[in-house]
């Protein structure tokens, strides 16, 4: 008991300190990512983020978490005899590996709860703060070339904006699986209103609706 005591205690501190290092990565590089798209209010929007994105990232860390430190403790005590020395003093393999399929089983738990409870709720956040942030780079956008996703059915590229003046946008509408609606213009502006949906107006533009047999005006 006192053994597998010990294992399970090493497989825990070894999955730890995989498990904390991989999810604080990759926090980090959302919060670049963030700050870079809405450097206005990029950290408040982070902040919010975090549970939600920690909640899709922990399935991957477990398994990868899971794996390297099983991996790294099995194979330290083959590394250093103590596999060898605990079998030729009578100990049954079966017991060395107990604490491998406890620990498996916690994590499994782990999991599902995660699936369970925890992603059905990250998902209706997610919506809700890809809404927010939306918006926010609507009110302003960020400079240089961009290229983003609006509302599923829409795609807005600009080469620059100043002071919420976009230079050159495009703007493809995916009408239906094979209607697709272009405009494209000098210069552009969103105009936001409370409680209605964003419009984004064209100054000098013309706009252009393709079908599988013609292309016109």
């Amino acid at each position: 008991m006192i053994l597998q005591r010990y294992i399970f205690r090493e497989l825990v501190v070894a999955f730890l300190l995989i498990f904390i290092p991989v999810m604080f990565i990759t926090l980090v590089g959302m919060l670049f990512q963030t700050l870079k798209l809405v450097p206005s209010s990029g950290f408040s929007i982070f902040l919010q983020a975090i549970p939600i994105a920690a909640t899709y990232m922990a399935h991957w860390a477990i398994i990868l978490s899971t794996c390297a430190s099983t991996t790294l403790i099995y194979g330290r005590m083959a590394a250093e005899n103590e596999i060898d020395a605990m079998v030729i003093s009578g100990i049954h393999p079966r017991k060395l590996f107990t604490p491998a399929l406890a620990f498996a089983v916690l994590l499994c738990g782990a999991s599902y709860g995660l699936s369970a409870y925890g992603t059905p709720q990250a998902r209706h956040h997610k919506r809700v703060l890809m809404r927010k942030s939306l918006l926010l780079i609507l009110q302003s956008p960020p400079q240089g070339n961009q290229t983003f996703k609006l509302w599923g059915r829409y795609t807005l590229s600009y080469t620059n904006s100043e002071d919420g003046v976009l230079v050159q946008p495009f703007v493809v509408e995916q009408v239906s699986d094979s209607v697709v609606r272009e405009s494209f213009a000098k210069s552009g502006r969103f105009v936001l209103k409370e409680n209605e949906p964003p419009m984004i107006v064209l100054v000098n533009g013309e706009m252009w609706e393709t079908t599988p047999t013609t292309r016109h005006r």
